[in-house]
């Protein structure tokens, strides 16, 4: 039997040109490209130090209470639970970025609605790619699952929303397999380099933020990519001075504030190495 079985939607199996999830056999494989959906607690060590084991279990669990039924709802298959995060597949990139601004949302009425316990802050990051979905385990209990490269890449994703207080990242992929039809906003935020010296663009997803907010981070995107493109190439005095001035008109931009003070401890190192 599959041990998951209920958790496969029926668009899911169609996706893979099986009717039902019987039809899988163990150590059987098939290629697709699929949108990969990660999500985690960004703040965890803020408040694990202040509960007991057990209260952060239940803590945790209460988040992914919260987010498992909407990436169900948007026709995500879960794949993995891994500590405080939710790894997903969506055949729909469209579906999957509707899904991640859900969450968002959810997340923020969670924290609205439990005031008296620590406020969640989660990261979410989309990448489209082959994936190799197969089943593992024996005949007897049949585990699917997927393999790919994303895992690492994730892991980095995961890291720029920590850095830049950001809360959806998007890569390149993503945004090129994203339908035609489907307008969002967003904006160049930084590079993934990996040590074959491989890069993937990263971007931020403005969709999430009120109207309000939105607009103005449009506005002044143009300025701040410029501000981005000259950090990545090792500019840093001019980075700074773009992101100072965006600053000064946005001051609700986490990621401008936090690419100034990296230009000013590059630049303090520059000037310490040089001396």
């Amino acid at each position: 039997m599959i041990a998951t079985s209920k958790s496969i939607s029926k668009d899911f199996l169609k996706f893979f040109g099986k009717k039902s999830a019987i039809e899988f056999e163990v150590g059987s494989q098939i290629k697709k490209s699929a949108t990969i959906l990660f999500c985690n607690i960004k703040n965890t060590n803020s408040f694990n130090k202040n509960m007991t084991i057990e209260e952060n279990y239940n803590y945790t669990n209460s988040y992914l209470n919260v987010v498992s039924p909407i990436i169900k709802k948007f026709g995500g298959y879960i794949d993995k639970y891994l500590d405080d995060g939710i790894l997903s597949v969506f055949v729909s990139t469209s579906s999957a970025l509707s899904c991640a601004i859900a969450i968002n949302k959810a997340i923020k009425q969670k924290n609205n609605e439990q005031k008296s316990l620590p406020m969640l802050c989660v990261g979410i990051s989309l990448h489209t790619d082959e994936i190799c979905f197969g089943i593992v385990g024996d005949e007897n209990k049949k585990y699917p699952t997927i393999i790919s490269n994303f895992l690492n890449l994730t892991s980095k994703m995961q890291d720029i929303n920590k850095v830049y207080g950001t809360k959806i990242v998007v890569s390149k992929q993503f945004i090129n397999s994203i339908s035609t039809g489907h307008n969002f906003s967003y904006r160049y935020l930084a590079n993934v380099i990996f040590e074959d010296e491989s890069t993937v663009e990263i971007f931020e997803c403005l969709d999430i933020y009120i109207k309000q907010k939105r607009v103005r981070l449009e506005k002044y995107r143009g300025e701040f990519e410029n501000g981005v493109k000259s950090y990545v190439n090792g500019k840093y005095e001019d980075a700074k001075q773009i992101f100072e001035k965006v600053y000064q008109k946005e001051k609700d931009d986490k990621a401008c504030y936090a690419y100034y003070n990296l230009c000013c401890e590059n630049l303090g190192n520059h000037i310490l190495n040089h001396e």
